[in-house]
Parts: C-alpha cells; structure tokens; sequence
C-alpha cells in the first residue's frame, strides 16, 4: 500500500519534518521517496520499526554520502539536487550529518522574508484599510440607495479578477509573516543542535563591564529621572557615528549601561562626565578569543547583538586621559562588509522603486484600480528608504573607503 503526504512546509522545520517519518516508521509506514517540487511525502507500507531519518541540505554533494556515515550506521535512502536523505536503527560514534547548511539555508530565507514583510507592513494596512471603508460603503449603498457603490465596475469578470488578486494579495503578506515566525523558531532550534562551531553564540558575559540593573534599583533610578532613553533607529548603518554619539553622551555625563537588542533603544545612567573612545565592530563568527585579545589590550565589551547570524555587532569603549586609544581591526573586512550592507539596502529601494514607477503608469492607464491601491501605497516606504537605510549605509561605505585611502597613504 502506498501513501501520499502533503507538506508543503516542511523545510521550515526539518527537525519537526524528520520526528514525523520516525512516527511514520514505528506505524509501519516507511518513506520511500519525496517530491521536493510538489512536497509530497511517499509511504509504502511495512513491518512498524524504530527506523529514524535525518534530512541534509547538501546541493554540492553529487548524491554522494561521506565514509564515515556508513560507519556511524547511516544508510542512503535518496537523494535530489539539494537533499540527502538518510536513515539509520543504531548508531555508533563518529561522524553524523550537520544541521548548519539547513540553518544557513532558512536563514537566508528568513532573512529576505523578513525584508519583505517590513517592506510590506504599510502597504498592506493601507490596502486592508481600504478595503474595510469599501465594504462599509457598499453596505450603507446598498440599504440606503437604490444604486449600489460598486467598486470595479459591472463587469463580472472584471470583479473577479479583481477579488482573486485581493486574495493573492491577503494570502500572500499571511505567508510572509507564517514564514518569519516558524523560521526564527526552528533557526533557533537548530542553533542549539548543531554541533560546537564558529556560529554559535558565545557567552561574553565575564567580560562585560556592565550587567542588567537589579528591579529595584533600576525603579529607583527611574524615580529620580536617572535614566536617560534614547531611541536610535538604524544605529548600525552608521557605526563610526553612533561611536562618536556616545563618546559625546558619556563628556555629557551620560553612561550607557544598557541596549535593547531589538528596539534600538540605549539607555544611560547620569554619571561624572569623562573621556571614552567607542568603537564598534560588525566581524564574522566573533569567539572568546578575539574577545579576551581586545580585553588585554584594555578595551571593554559594552554590548554584542544576540541574535542568530554569521554577524554581530559588538561596542567596545576604552576611558583615556590624553591619548586617544586606537582599536586595531582589519579595515579591509570591515569595508568589504559595510559593501555587502549597503549593496543589501540600495539594490531592494531601486527595484521596489522601478515597480513604483510602473505601478504609476499603469495606473494612468487603467485609472486607478482597486487591485493598485496596494502597489500604489508603496510611496511612503520607498521615500522612508530612500532616504535613511540605502543613504546611510552608502554614506557610511563611502567613510570606511576614504578613512581606508588615507590609512594606506604614507
């Protein structure tokens, strides 16, 4: 007997996807094949087992599985393009197939869907706004006049059309949003199972010169308007400035104790002004060494960004008298990556921006559908991005490029 599954989501949590075969297997239904483009699962049945399957993300692979999973007790069921299916009752120590590549995969997802979803955010509070003032109107039309509001004219198939890209619309921001909350959860499963590597989160606490303010001190210090908040959205597209912003809070007598990882929020307790140098950097796969290298070198870790990426944002700050402090890095690294973040803010504002101009002729055209009020709404997130994250990162590129110029210069 044969048996078909329908997972159409099933890579957003392979962890999830793969204790489901395994409960399969123990009811006697084994898989033997997927269709990765239609995302059905193939069951046949059998004799129920412990049988257990891991599911890799392995696109350079050839179909060819490493000697020493055979070893470990792994066997092949499959492979495709970019999967590697294996299988296994028992297994020995040694080698076993990584979740990184699946991790680094829905993170690169992730990451544009959530793009997209910010991007969409007010577009589609305007479009559902609109639509809910429509449907009030064609109620009250309809029970106080005799010739009802119609909205896309007397043509059947016009309606339809219509209602069906309203739909795609509505059903395409609701996939959005499922696809960034069920990626972060299984990302941060995933983290913790991978093996101990570079992309692990390290734990920097033992050297942060500042932790979280007890509850009742921090109450106290609210009741006495000791702490300053201060929002700075986008903070990272300009680094070299945020630097000198808090080098200006701390002479001001402002030191900061704390940052929201999410909010951008920094927030500062009074305190006798005095001389800092800030520094912050953005580095790949930063480890407890690299930390304990700049800590003898004097400086301190005030913050680092937690969340899951290659990438992270650490603020390191260093109290002087005379001599400003220098904070040794690679300028080279640090321009490549402040190319690829512009590039990532610059290339998104130009497309969104082409679609607007043509959403603009179109509407000429057909005179203003229902169907463009969506696209159309577009205009005030394009100006927002214009204006801030693509100009900012570029600005701050173009800083990093001259300060590198000059360094080079003998």
């Amino acid at each position: 007997m044969i048996k078909r599954v329908f997972k159409p989501f099933w890579s957003y949590d392979v962890v999830a996807t793969e204790n489901y075969l395994n409960l399969m297997a123990r009811k006697g239904y084994h898989l033997s094949d997927i269709n990765f483009f239609l995302r059905l699962f193939t069951f046949e049945t059998n004799a129920p087992s412990s049988t257990r399957y891991r599911i890799a993300y392995a696109p350079q692979s050839n179909g060819s599985v490493p000697e020493g999973f055979f070893k470990t007790g792994y066997e092949n069921v499959f492979w495709n393009n970019r999967y590697l299916v294996l299988k296994y009752t028992q297994l020995k120590a040694g080698a076993s197939p990584s979740y990184d590549s699946f991790r680094l995969k829905n993170k690169r997802i992730f990451d544009l869907s959530a793009v997209l979803l910010a991007l969409l955010a007010i577009p589609m509070i305007c479009f559902l706004f609109y639509l809910l003032i429509m449907v009030i109107l064609i109620n009250l039309s309809s029970s106080s006049f005799e010739q009802p509001i119609a909205i896309t004219g007397s043509n059947p198939a016009e309606f339809l059309l219509h209602t069906l890209l309203t739909v795609l619309i509505i059903g395409f921001f609701i996939w959005l949003i499922y696809t960034v909350v069920r990626l972060h959860k299984s990302n941060k499963k995933l983290s913790e199972l991978c093996r101990p590597s570079a992309y692990r989160i390290h734990d920097f606490s033992e050297h942060m010169r500042f932790q979280r303010l007890d509850d009742s001190i921090k109450t106290d210090l609210m009741g006495y308007h000791e702490i300053k908040r201060v929002y700075r959205y986008g903070w990272f597209y300009s680094m070299d400035k945020t630097a000198e912003w808090l080098e200006e809070m701390e002479l001001n007598g402002y030191h900061l104790y704390r940052v929201s990882r999410v909010f951008g929020i920094f927030y500062f307790v009074k305190h006798p002004p005095r001389k800092i140098k800030v520094f912050i950097e953005n580095i790949k796969h930063p480890d407890q060494a690299h930390v304990h290298q700049k800590t003898q070198e004097g400086w301190t870790l005030l913050y680092y960004s937690s969340y899951i990426g290659e990438y992270q944002n650490l603020i390191w700050s260093k109290q002087y008298d005379d001599v400003v402090p220098e904070f040794n890095c690679d300028i080279k690294k640090a321009l490549n990556r402040a190319k690829t973040v512009m590039l990532w803010n610059v290339i998104p504002s130009l497309v969104l921006l082409m679609v607007n101009l043509l959403i603009f002729v179109a509407e000429l055209l057909l005179n203003k559908r229902l169907y463009f009020v969506f696209l159309s709404s577009l205009n005030p997130v394009l100006l927002s991005l214009l204006i801030f994250s693509p100009v900012q990162s570029t600005r701050y590129y173009l800083r990093l490029k001259k300060l590198q110029k000059q360094t080079e210069t003998p």
